[in-house]
């Protein structure tokens, strides 16, 4: 069975179920065709990227900002902001055709999320949008490093 017919994405997005099943299909269309996730992708979107993504939201206390580095395609920043519009999330992406594809997935959402073109001692680091993060998320290969210097160090 299908996991949106099963009545576990509903008791994660509750609500916001509409914005999920459309970011599912950004990732499934334009996240597959722009390289963002893999051709296969499309068919395990539920099960692989937004479920697995937005029950991380579990371990965040109410209100919270929580960085996701190497954001990519949203993940899993886009579900977490889903499935907890309390949280402050800021997307953190050093491509510019991912971020691109991210200002757009939020534009189009209507998210209050910070999508912020930065890398390793780039922008990311400027205490202009950087606070006190409670959480640091990273879909892709990133080092302990980089976690403190984008925000743990503060919390």
């Amino acid at each position: 069975m299908h996991p949106d017919r099963s009545g576990i994405p509903m008791a994660i997005f509750g609500d916001r179920l509409g914005l999920a099943r459309r970011y599912a299909d950004w990732l499934a269309g334009p996240g597959v065709e722009r390289g963002l996730l893999g051709p296969r992708e499309a068919e395990r979107v539920w099960e692989r990227h937004l479920l697995n993504c937005a029950v991380i939201g579990e371990l965040v206390g109410a209100g919270e900002r929580v960085v996701d580095i190497g954001s990519g395609a949203g993940l899993p920043g886009v579900p977490l902001a889903l499935a907890r519009p309390d949280l402050r999330i800021i997307l953190l992406e050093p491509l510019l055709r991912r971020s691109e594809f991210l200002c757009a997935v939020v534009a189009d959402l209507e998210l209050a999320v910070d999508v912020v073109r930065a890398g390793r001692g780039s922008g990311g680091t400027e205490a202009a949008w950087r606070q006190r993060c409670r959480g640091v998320t990273g879909g892709g290969p990133i080092g302990q490093t980089d976690e403190v210097e984008y925000g743990v160090a503060e919390a």
